[in-house]
């Protein structure tokens, strides 16, 4: 029921009780005339004696009568204070819920200021971060055009390096024999074709007062080294004092060795035939100068090379 219908009823009500009121004052008064005559005014104001009998009845009946109507006066009173009651009761409740609606109407006002608020802030960082971004593109954009640079100028230097390397190479003539040729007289051919100057040969070496077992050859850097005789490349490798090495195993206990080289052209287990390119000349390990110490040892034993050769 809505606060209109509790009022309407309401004001029903107190109509009723009323109306009630009205009639049962009215009923009291003529009670009050009526109780005011004794029984002989009763007995000489009617015809007989069955009058006498029936206005007494009328009495006994009105006397119910009003107490019904006082019944439905108490009725009438009570259902008013209760629709009464209820209307107030359903006021009060409509008052607070007025009032939790006008607190929750504030707090949604309040929110929404905040989320305004709030909103304002995101699109203040959401402009910064989209500021940021730009310049992080223009510094990557810088960077990468640096970089590009960069690496367009190492590619320069490498070219020109390589141009140089290529020139050298080239360029470079084969240094000629400044000394007669080695002729063999056995089985071995000369390790450095075309150069056959021996800077120190083979025995004691007074100015460093030691033996030497091998046989100096002067030549260039890059000079080709040949195997002496046909065998089995045994072993290659580097140390600091021979530098690159190259042992080659003829059999019958007969080993050749090759010192202060600056390559390799052989493997080992590799075959090679005598005259075979095996190395390169260089200066590598202890060596003040480029050339190529070779070594001929049998069954471990190093020997003078010289003698194999006029």
């Amino acid at each position: 029921m809505t606060l209109e219908e509790d009022r309407q009823a309401c004001i029903q009500a107190h109509e009723n009780y009323e109306e009630k009121q009205r009639e049962y004052c009215e009923r009291v008064t003529l009670m009050f005339d009526w109780r005011q005559k004794s029984i002989l005014e009763i007995l000489f104001s009617s015809n007989d004696i069955e009058g006498v009998f029936s206005t007494l009845r009328f009495m006994k009946m009105v006397t119910d009568a009003d107490e019904e109507a006082l019944d439905d006066l108490n009725a009438a009173q009570a259902l008013a204070e209760a629709i009464q009651a209820d209307s107030e009761e359903k006021y009060q409740a409509s008052i607070e819920l007025l009032e939790e609606a006008d607190r929750v109407l504030a707090e949604i006002r309040n929110q929404a200021a905040m989320t305004g608020k709030s909103l304002e802030e995101v699109k203040s960082q959401l402009t910064n971060y989209r500021q940021k971004q730009e310049q992080l593109k223009k510094d990557v954009s810088a960077a990468q055009a640096k970089l590009d640079a960069q690496q367009k100028l190492e590619q320069q230097e490498r070219e020109r390096k390589a141009k140089e390397a290529a020139a050298k190479t080239t360029v470079k003539p084969k240094p000629k024999p400044t000394n007669p040729p080695k002729v063999s007289t056995g089985m071995f051919v000369w390790p450095t074709p075309g150069y056959y100057f021996v800077t120190s040969p083979f025995g004691w070496r007074s100015w460093s007062n030691s033996y030497h077992e091998g046989v100096d050859i002067g030549a260039p850097t890059g000079a080709y080294v040949v195997a002496m005789a046909a065998g089995t490349v045994m072993a290659r490798g580097s140390r600091a004092i021979s530098g690159n090495y190259i042992y080659v195993n003829h059999g019958n206990g007969i080993i050749t060795r090759y010192y202060h080289l600056s390559g390799f052209a052989c493997s080992v287990g590799q075959k090679v035939n005598a005259g075979q390119l095996i190395g390169y000349v260089g200066s590598t390990g202890r060596s003040t100068g480029p050339h190529l110490h070779f070594e001929i040892r049998i069954n471990g034993t190093p020997v003078n090379g010289l003698r194999y050769f006029r």
